[in-house]
């Protein structure tokens, strides 16, 4: 899995700082050189603005309004703006908003947010990502791109790509890897430039600037300090452990990304032009949206081959159903059969995993797939499936009554349904798309965890949750599936699983790292 980058990391902080403030630049990107520039300054300065002439003619002539997702510091956008483009520009950190109380960025629609939280009804012509689409995950990013493209609109990515799957290099994602996973939310690749050669000496200087002046100061303080007593550095790293632990990341970025050398080894810095190419189902979903609240299923599944089918063909006959995506989450048995053959049916969109990456996987790979305004989860392995079940979970949400809810199916005998141990934290929900995006990352990895993870974070931002029983509808549970011992181990891997998601979140929340 690809190392996302953080928008808070402490080298990024550092960066702007030195750059804007040190350097006096009016850019953070790596700059596009000529042949044979002096490396100085005024060629950095003259690279960085050839950057964003040389970026702006891929923009095909038939955009007017442009997306800047992770725009940073703005000279991209006010670059757009000046030549005619209509831009709203978004980015979380919350020093990118003063470069764009200036004069020269009026006109450019700033918003402080993240790409998971941006929800606007506008639909642009190109949605811009330069040297911004690693700091999340590319799902989320091709996702929150078809959202907010028109049909035939351009999603244009410049920035730097592993060649492969490989340690290091946090906050890139693997070329081939990347393009592939494009494809999958029907963009098409129309164009292709490879600037590596471009953007070297960019490195060559900054690598020259940290061996030559960064490495010498962090080593001089050091004897400075030592001199006086080990005492005396280890309470300072005592008192600023923090602050030392935030300089060492810096210093373990900087030898990893700006080594020229190892960067043209391992790395390719690219532009890429997507066309967002909708097929016909989707094509429907977008113009459901302007009036409406389109319905998406999620179902995930491993080894259901006994049940899986007749939920899917359920399910396609319900109205209220716009789309269905289901995943098979590494099966072993036949899932993967069952699910091409009700893909023929147009509502079903089918997702494979290799190997089998867990439920809070599978279901935000659904999530993030979805063209549907409310999401509705089910679990593989029910029986009875009904449209008035939809209803009943969809109802409340649409009447404004409740942001999630929960349903509550029937179970074969009313002592396996007081059994169960996780009969609060059933599978089968409704929500909003919308609120749903913002977890992403904190939910993703926590498997059996995830529904937990869920009702702890609507309770907490006093989201409304309403319990509904769908009656009918007949869940098994583990005993009903399996022996008494292996629904027992059955049980305590997902005991472990809500009990590692609920851990992590505590630590998450306390503050502490690694």
């Amino acid at each position: 899995m690809t190392q996302i980058a953080s928008w808070d990391k402490p080298e990024l902080n550092l960066e702007l700082f030195f750059c804007t403030e040190v350097l006096k630049l009016d850019s953070l990107h790596y700059g596009f050189w000529e042949q044979k520039e002096k490396l100085d300054l005024d060629s950095i300065r003259r690279a960085q603005q050839r950057y964003t002439e040389t970026l702006l003619e891929m923009i095909p002539a038939d955009v007017h309004s442009i997306l800047d997702i992770g725009c940073g510091i703005g000279d991209n956008a006010r670059a757009l703006k000046a030549r005619g483009y209509e831009v709203t520009a978004i980015s979380p950190d919350r020093n990118h908003a003063a470069y764009f109380e200036t004069a020269e960025s009026e006109g450019i629609h700033f918003i402080n947010t993240g790409i998971e939280n941006f929800n606007s009804p506008e639909k642009f012509d190109l949605v811009l990502m330069s040297e911004s689409q690693g700091y999340f995950a590319m799902d989320m990013g091709f996702s929150q791109s078809v959202r907010h493209l028109r049909p035939g609109g351009y999603l244009l990515v410049s920035g730097i790509f592993k060649q492969n799957e490989q340690k290091g290099f946090g906050g890139s994602h693997v070329e081939g890897e990347y393009i592939r996973c494009a494809g999958d939310y029907h963009l098409v690749r129309k164009d292709y430039i490879d600037i590596t050669d471009n953007v070297l000496p960019t490195l060559e200087f900054a690598n020259y600037a940290y061996q030559n002046y960064l490495t010498p100061l962090s080593q001089t303080a050091q004897h400075f300090v030592g001199k006086g007593g080990m005492r005396k550095w280890q309470l300072l790293k005592t008192l600023f452990s923090r602050e030392f632990q935030n300089f060492e990341e810096v210093c373990r970025y900087y030898e990893e990304h700006f080594n020229p050398a190892l960067f043209k080894e391992k790395k390719r810095y690219a532009r890429i032009l997507f066309q967002y190419q909708p097929d016909a189902r989707e094509s429907h979903l977008i113009e459901k949206r302007i009036d409406g609240h389109p319905v998406s299923m999620v179902v995930s599944a491993f080894n259901e081959e006994g049940t899986l089918g007749d939920i899917l063909s359920a399910l396609s006959a319900c109205e209220q159903v716009d789309e269905i995506i289901v995943i098979d989450d590494g099966s072993s048995d036949n899932t993967s059969a069952v699910i091409q053959t009700a893909a023929i049916n147009k509502k079903v969109v089918p997702i494979f995993f290799s190997q089998n990456r867990g439920k809070s996987h599978a279901m935000v790979a659904g999530a993030l797939r979805a063209s549907g305004d409310i999401l509705v989860f089910f679990d593989a392995d029910l029986s009875n499936v009904e449209s008035r079940h939809i209803q009943t979970l969809i109802q409340p949400l649409l009447e404004g009554k409740a942001d999630m809810v929960i349903g509550d199916p029937k179970y074969s005998t009313m002592m396996v349904k007081y059994f169960d141990p996780f009969r609060p934290l059933s599978g089968q929900r409704a929500l909003w798309r919308s609120d749903f995006l913002p977890l992403v990352e904190e939910i993703r990895h926590s498997g059996f965890g995830i529904e937990t993870l869920l009702n702890l974070t609507y309770k907490q931002q006093k989201r409304k949750i309403l319990f509904r029983s769908l009656e009918g509808l007949i869940h098994p549970i583990k005993l009903d599936k399996a022996k008494p011992a292996k629904a027992t181990k059955l049980y305590l891997e997902e005991g472990s699983q809500i009990a590692s998601a609920l851990i992590n979140r505590a630590i998450q929340k306390q503050g502490f790292y690694n």
